[in-house]
């Protein structure tokens, strides 16, 4: 089944669909309603603001997902730089809680980064090291599951919040 999935990346912008209040998505339709400007989703992202040069006006994005899905889940990432020099949103979606957790899995892979000044073998949080890197994996995706949220501190980056939602369809 087709989907269309409309967004926004100005943050702070909330709406509630089914229910569900989600930031930055605007609607889910099985049918493409509007005009607005296409971005391709790629292998689950629908909006990386580092590839992609998006404004704050709306955009869509198709997806497709099984016959039967009742929920979608989508990962919001946002990504913020010392000083403000860089402010990213990468948005996932699955339409399964086991494949945004993958989508979770792998933004951490490609984020993490042991960058501690005192302890050059640790990470920020403290939680691992450049030989283990499996519990601030673990406790991210923990935290995920449970309350919905979780700031990866341990990246090149100042901060990334990440955002969990479930929509159901």
């Amino acid at each position: 089944m087709d989907l269309y999935i409309t967004f926004n990346k100005e943050s702070g912008f909330y709406e509630t669909i089914n229910n569900c209040e989600i930031e930055y998505i605007i609607s889910i339709e099985n049918k493409n309603i509007s005009t607005i400007k296409f971005t391709e989703c790629i292998d689950g992202q629908i909006c990386n603001t580092s590839v992609y040069s998006l404004n704050y006006d709306n955009h869509t994005s198709k997806i497709t997902v099984p016959l039967n899905t009742l929920k979608l889940y989508f990962l919001m990432c946002n990504e913020h730089a010392a000083g403000g020099d860089y402010d990213g949103l990468i948005i996932y979606v699955a339409p399964s809680l086991e494949k945004i957790l993958e989508h979770a899995t792998t933004y951490y892979e490609a984020s993490h980064n042991i960058t501690s000044p005192n302890e050059p073998n640790q990470c920020e949080s403290g939680l691992c090291n450049s030989d283990d890197k499996s519990i601030c994996l673990k406790y991210m995706l923990d935290n995920l599951q449970n309350n919905g949220k979780y700031d990866l501190e341990c990246t090149e980056l100042e901060l990334s919040e990440l955002h969990l939602y479930c929509v159901p369809l």
